[in-house]
């Protein structure tokens, strides 16, 4: 139940849902309540509606059992067979906290929920990052800006972030050089964000950006879809989050987290389809499967490039061990710390090769290629054996 206090600010009575009609009621209420979408979060008086994916190689019971950090976690069925109530205690609070979980997607999770921006975030940074087999989505920036283009949505602009983490070649940086040829080199970091109310000065920034070769690393979209009548407001994040800016219709939010998940499910078929693997035929091996080869846009220094990738920490969550080694070549032997899934990687200083393993968690390719982006360099490309995988 949603209520207004005396001094005109929202508060949240929340409720466990008995089906997924009742939840949608909820939303739509809290949509429609106008003086709760005008107020401002920085000062506390809103809650947006939020919605994760979480991407599972585990099954939906583990999470009864699970703790993480200080928070435990308990499933509660409703009377729809997909959705539950998820309750979350901790000791930073004195009371549950309740978000819903809809597992209609039974490797992709979303869970909704009105918890504030920053205390959201941190708690799913959580529980990724240190629970094994589950993983947020990695959508590099063009799958971003695909959704930036959906048929029928206003773009409401976009965010761009670019933070090296290592230097592309032994001189440092200097973002006043005029005389460089390539700005991308000026910019240890970079950010932009702009929000607008119709598509072209979005599509006009990011062709001026392009043109001047300056980072395109989208990070959020937001744009709005639906009708005059019925519609929402969302930005998205390349990590799976999503949050309603404004609007009166929650189905079409819902819509459109279902629609992520299909374009990312459609990617993560082609991806896995490459698995490497050994079939027997006729008494022979056989080889299945293709490698992915990253080709980067400027040189690489492949030990730099090693020691801040395969450290086993976030967000890259790999760890390495090098055992073929040669001037300008690597070869690693990796662990995907999300799964424990084997890997190998071919390093080059202009290409690398990564060898999924069968069975493995095609995740791990989204995630290396999306982070190589927002950290390393912005026009990197990948392909598999049918070309680009992102166009």
């Amino acid at each position: 139940m949603v209520v207004i206090s005396k001094r005109g600010e929202m508060e949240l009575n929340q409720k466990q849902v008995k089906d997924r009609k009742e939840m949608f009621s909820f939303f739509d209420s809290v949509l429609s309540n106008e003086q709760y979408l005008e107020t401002d979060e920085e000062v506390g008086k809103k809650l947006y509606i939020k919605t994760q994916i979480i991407e599972s190689n585990a099954d939906l019971a583990m999470l009864n059992e699970l703790k993480v950090d200080d928070y435990s976690f308990q499933l509660k069925p409703t009377d729809d067979k997909f959705l539950f109530n998820l309750i979350i205690n901790s000791h930073r609070s004195t009371k549950p906290t309740i978000m819903y979980l809809d597992s209609i997607h039974k490797r992709y999770w979303k869970i909704y929920s009105l918890e504030k921006s920053i205390e959201s975030a941190a708690f799913f940074k959580t529980l990724t990052r240190n629970s094994i087999n589950l993983d947020s989505l990695w959508m590099p920036h063009q799958m971003l800006q695909e959704i930036g283009k959906k048929e029928n949505a206003i773009s409401k602009g976009f965010s761009i972030k670019f933070s090296q983490r290592v230097a592309l070649s032994d001189d440092e940086f200097s973002i006043n050089d005029s005389d460089s040829k390539d700005f991308i080199h000026d910019f240890e970091n970079f950010t932009i964000r702009l929000w607008t109310r119709k598509n072209k000065p979005s599509e006009k920034l990011m062709k001026l950006l392009e043109n001047e070769n300056m980072p395109t690393t989208t990070t959020s979209t937001r744009l709005q879809i639906g009708s005059r009548e019925n519609y929402v407001k969302d930005e998205i994040y390349y990590d799976g989050r999503f949050t309603i800016q404004k609007g009166n219709d929650f189905k079409e939010h819902n819509i459109l987290v279902d629609d992520v998940i299909q374009n990312y499910q459609d990617k993560m078929e082609i991806i896995e389809a490459q698995r490497i693997q050994m079939e027997l035929k006729a008494e022979a091996f056989k080889m299945k499967g293709h490698p992915f080869e990253l080709k980067f846009s400027n040189k690489i220094p492949i030990k730099k490039f090693v020691d801040k990738v395969f450290s086993s920490t976030n967000p890259f969550r790999v760890w390495g061990s090098e055992y073929d080694e040669q001037s300008d070549f690597l070869r690693i032997a990796a662990v995907d710390c999300h799964t424990g899934d084997m890997f190998n990687m071919d390093l080059m200083d202009k290409y690398a090769r990564v060898y999924l393993r069968n069975k493995a968690c095609g995740n791990l390719i989204f995630r290396l290629y999306t982070n190589i982006q927002h950290y390393f360099d912005p026009k990197v490309t990948i392909r598999g054996e049918n070309g680009q995988i992102f166009n």
